[in-house]
């Protein structure tokens, strides 16, 4: 029987989800309806995998270690001033993703970036398209984010987590030649939230994020041009190579009457 969402979270246990049933859209507490004023900020990061850390950092293909490679935390190491938004639709709270997706996205490279966001979760609730303004950015032109898995859960003292499991494509053109480049990252979000009063939550993300599988069949050797070890493959496929931690203070906007 797996463990509660929370107790995972807490011992930093994010395997990849092994991908069966299609999720559905995220319902969300009745106290997150609204418009919320957000500060994000980044806290850190660990690499809690086995995995040699100076072959690690040299490795572009690792979620964060480029800009847009996680598209919501554009540039992981940084924060910024933001607005999310929770809106009730046919009797219960949703995301409003395509706002949340661009408000983030603008604010963590700092420009209006986002020239359009599709999404249509009566539809497909697990596929957002994310088009950037032409050349506003070296590494991606369009961002396309399939939703792998999702889990919920709240807490016995009433902290919500929502956890989306994300395969990201990235599309666009290198400068040379104008080739196209197409960019696969795969990676865990997990929002909390807690609720301090009506007007203010106390929110945090914590992202994992995990190697390609024929990236993960390199790092099974001893050492560089070793021979891979297959035995290991699953596991440096499925465990966080990294895992990054940020905070969101979240006041209601306009305040409560």
């Amino acid at each position: 029987m797996q463990a509660p969402l929370w107790d995972r979270v807490d011992r930093r246990a994010l395997e990849k989800p092994l991908f069966n049933v299609r999720p559905t859209q995220q319902v969300f507490p009745d106290w997150l309806e609204g418009e919320w004023d957000c500060d994000t900020r980044f806290v850190g990061y660990s690499f809690p995998s086995a995995i040699d850390k100076k072959r690690l950092v040299s490795d572009t293909s690792v979620p964060g270690f480029l800009k847009l490679s996680i598209a919501q935390l554009a540039d992981v190491g940084k924060g910024g001033l933001h607005q999310l938004r929770f809106i009730r639709k046919d009797g219960a709270v949703v995301e409003d993703k395509a706002f949340n997706i661009t408000a983030m996205v603008d604010a963590f490279l700092g420009a209006p970036v986002v020239q359009s966001v599709d999404y249509a979760p009566s539809r497909e609730p697990n596929r957002v398209t994310i088009n950037l303004v032409p050349g506003s950015t070296n590494n991606a032109e369009r961002c396309e984010l399939y939703v792998n898995a999702r889990e919920s859960a709240t807490r016995p003292d009433g902290v919500f987590y929502n956890l989306e499991a994300v395969r990201q494509v990235a599309l666009g053109y290198s400068r040379q030649f104008n080739t196209p480049r197409v960019a696969v990252t795969d990676y865990l979000i997990v929002w909390t939230f807690k609720r301090i009063d009506a007007d203010s939550i106390q929110a945090s993300i914590n992202t994992a994020g995990y190697i390609q599988p024929n990236e993960a069949l390199k790092y099974t050797s001893d050492s560089p041009g070793a021979a891979p070890q297959l035995g290991g493959l699953l596991t440096a496929a499925t465990e966080p190579v990294v895992l990054y931690s940020h905070t969101v203070q979240m006041r209601r906007h306009p305040p409560s009457a």
